[in-house]
């Protein structure tokens, strides 16, 4: 982890931009560790406190000569222990002393293309006062080591910036800041983070991950054994970025694409230690357990790019009471709702309340720890089984009791920058386990996308209420999401409300998804970490996809494993047909079933009904031991 000490004067805008990009991910395995400034009355002070970043102000009007500021300025440096020190917009002369003590350890941010329009004097407005004045037509900046001269030391990074007619120098040093400075100084500590920068004969080196007349070399880690995991392996491995691909666990059919090597996914010590000994590039966090449980976080701490969202933006779905109260506080559509932590308290609640109602565990519960209670009796056992009995563990430790809506409820799945949001095509699952959705609440049992309900006119509403609303909350909470964001909506006689929120690709939706996406799937996760999604247009297949989940007989609750499965092979002698593997392993040289959902049949067709078609009659192709599966997959498709 480096320790980084930023100094400034001023506003700290500069400061802003590294606090932002710590705090997305964006400039991985790094901590601020102080701010340090000359002027007491900078708002760069106020920035440090908001976000809880130790700080102090060192003036020199404070000592009687300069020699003691000196000193007690680098002694104010030396406390915060910094492996690097930033200069961002530092309006004092740096004593050699610091100088000498930390070479090739401190840099500065410099509003100008060294060297042009630098060196003494060239500070703040000046520098663009100049550049106008020369009629130049191109600017920028430049992050650079400091070193005994005025903006003379190693060259880190520049950026350019056009210079347009009639610009007057605020109007240039704004675009200057926004373009340039602000993407380039949060860029140059990352690389330095992660130890890409070396100085050679007073100019800088920067390792790229490249071999040479070849595309950069990529190794992907994904983290996750389900049909999930499986979709996003067969989508990632189109990529030319990719040159190795592992998984963990993984499974019988994920193989095809990636090594599969035996860590779980909860086994966040040994990830670590695997990504780190492997030189992964990048992690694709599949489940929701380790991001909610902090995976993210570990991995970005050694300085490996993972793709999902932070521990502390992950709670979105790992606990339903913030996801209810956050809609809440900024008017996000919902049902009304009340959160309980006390069994009695919401057994009282119930018995004034208004039927059916539905009962939400909080924390995690593999998509089945939801109730609809038709009335008070069914609303108290629901109580003693989440509350009390705990059948769904820790995450029953408090319950949201919510208004119980009517209408078609439709997913919708999304990249998310932490400040960008772009929503992928829709989807519909089927939670049930039985045909009619009758039975137990599942994972699911099949989807279709995209779903005929989700008209223009209810994309438009939630892209105005929902969608940018939910990524701004985030945000402003100081929790930046960055990943993949699941709407669960439905779509009621008030217009669209968000059910729930998933903080990863749903499955089975990924399933009739990412086989639509025409885009390469790695280029728009590095876009997502990077912070420059807005920059991507997501394209999509114009057609549908279909998916019928192949289910051990007796699921969710008893069933056998072990079977052997037949008939996988037929799916690579037809194109736009995918058979993705969710609870398969190898017995040997055979395939068996392995879990609850095994098998995920998924088939493209020009519209709805053709997808479904050709899905049901490719489920013909496998067999096992105790298949089932539900037959009315794509009803509604009908109904509309």
């Amino acid at each position: 982890m480096l320790n980084v000490v930023v100094m400034v004067s001023g506003g700290g805008t500069n400061l802003q931009a590294i606090i932002d990009a710590v705090e997305a991910g964006t400039i991985t395995n790094t901590k601020i560790a102080g701010v340090i400034s000359n002027n007491k009355n900078a708002y760069a002070l106020e920035r440090a406190a908001k976000h809880g970043i130790p700080a102090a102000c060192i003036s020199p009007k404070d000592f009687e000569d300069r020699a003691q500021f000196n000193q007690k300025l680098l002694e104010a440096v030396d406390a915060f222990e910094p492996d690097l020190v930033v200069l961002a917009g530092f309006l004092v002369v740096i004593p050699p002393e610091m100088t000498a003590k930390y070479r090739n350890r401190m840099i500065n941010i410099h509003p100008s293309l060294i060297p042009s329009f630098c060196g003494t004097g060239y500070y703040g407005l000046k520098v663009h006062e100049a550049a106008l004045a020369r009629g130049v037509k191109v600017v920028g900046a430049t992050v650079h080591f400091v070193d005994e001269g005025t903006d003379t030391g190693p060259i880190i990074l520049q950026k350019a910036v056009e210079v347009r007619h009639g610009d007057t120098p605020r109007e240039l040093q704004r675009r200057v800041m926004e373009q340039a400075e602000w993407k380039i100084l949060p860029r140059a500590i990352d690389l330095i983070a992660n130890g890409r920068v070396t100085v050679e004969d007073q100019k800088t080196v920067i390792e790229e991950p490249t071999r040479s007349g070849q595309e950069a070399e990529m190794k992907v880690l994904i983290v996750g054994s389900g049909g999930r995991e499986h979709a996003i392996a067969a989508s990632a491995a189109k990529s030319p970025k990719v040159t190795k691909m592992y998984c963990a666990p993984g499974n019988a059919g994920i193989a095809e694409f990636a090594e599969c090597v035996p860590i779980g996914a909860m086994e966040f010590d040994k990830l670590t230690a695997f990504a780190k000994e492997n030189r992964i590039d990048l992690v694709i966090v599949g489940m929701d357990d380790p991001l909610v449980g902090g995976l993210v976080d570990e991995l970005e701490a050694v300085g490996i790019r993972t793709f999902g969202p932070r521990k502390n933006a992950a709670i979105l779905e790992g606990s339903k009471a913030f996801s209810k109260n956050l809609m809440k506080k900024y008017n996000i559509p919902t049902a009304a709702f009340e959160n309980f932590i006390d069994p009695d308290a919401a057994v009282a609640y119930l018995e004034t309340a208004k039927f059916p109602i539905v009962l939400k565990a909080d924390g995690l519960a593999l998509g089945k720890g939801v109730l609809i209670c038709q009335n008070l009796e069914e609303a108290k056992e629901g109580v003693k089984t989440i509350m009390l009995d705990k059948k769904f563990g820790s995450a029953g430790n408090e319950m949201v009791v919510e208004e119980f809506l009517v209408g078609r409820e439709v997913s919708v799945l999304s990249f998310v920058d932490g400040k960008t949001i772009k929503t992928m095509t829709s989807a519909q699952d089927h939670k049930r386990a039985g045909d009619g959705d009758t039975g137990l609440n599942t994972g699911g049992m099949g989807t279709f996308s995209p779903s005929p309900f989700y008209t223009d006119e209810v994309e438009q509403f939630c892209e105005k209420y929902i969608y940018q609303a939910t990524v701004d909350a985030m945000a402003e909470e100081g929790r930046p999401f960055k990943g993949v964001i699941f709407f669960g909506l439905i779509l009621t006689e008030d217009g669209p409300k968000v059910l729930e929120y998933n903080a990863r690709f749903g499955d089975p939706e990924a399933q009739v998804v990412l086989p639509r996406m025409k885009n390469d799937l790695i280029e728009v996760v590095e876009a997502c970490i990077d912070g420059c999604l807005g920059q991507v247009e997501l394209e999509f297949e114009d057609n549908a996809a279909v998916c019928v989940v192949l289910a051990s007989d007796g699921y969710p609750l008893k069933y056998e494993k072990g079977f052997a499965i037949s008939g996988l092979e037929k799916f690579k002698e037809h194109e736009g047909y995918y058979c993705f593997h969710a609870g398969t392993k190898f017995d040997g040289d055979k395939i068996v079933t392995n879990g609850g959902r095994v098998l995920g049949v998924t088939a493209k067709g020009r519209n709805l009904r053709e997808a479904r078609e050709n899905a049901y009659a490719a489920t013909d192709w496998v067999e096992f031991g105790n298949k089932y599966m539900r037959h009315d997959i794509g009803k509604a498709i009908d109904e509309a």
